[in-house]
């Protein structure tokens, strides 16, 4: 279940997903890669969706590593 805390409503599948670039410093390595986050199509902030967070932090995992066999 997925909840916007701006309409205070349980929005379900109610969101947009889209996508940014993201930087982010692990260990002195600068890493970028592309983030996904979402809105509520009720009000249109963003939203906290667990689901795209977990594949946010795989694909950080991914990039990093990716730049440590570099």
């Amino acid at each position: 279940m997925n909840f916007c805390p701006e309409c205070r409503k349980d929005i379900y599948n109610n969101f947009t997903t889209k996508e940014r670039y993201a930087k982010k410093i692990i260990r002195g390595r600068k890493i970028e890669w592309v983030q996904k986050y979402a809105t509520c199509n009720f009000c249109g902030i963003e939203i906290w969706i667990a689901e795209l967070q977990d594949k946010n932090l795989e694909e950080l995992y991914n990039r990093y590593s990716e730049e440590q066999c570099e």
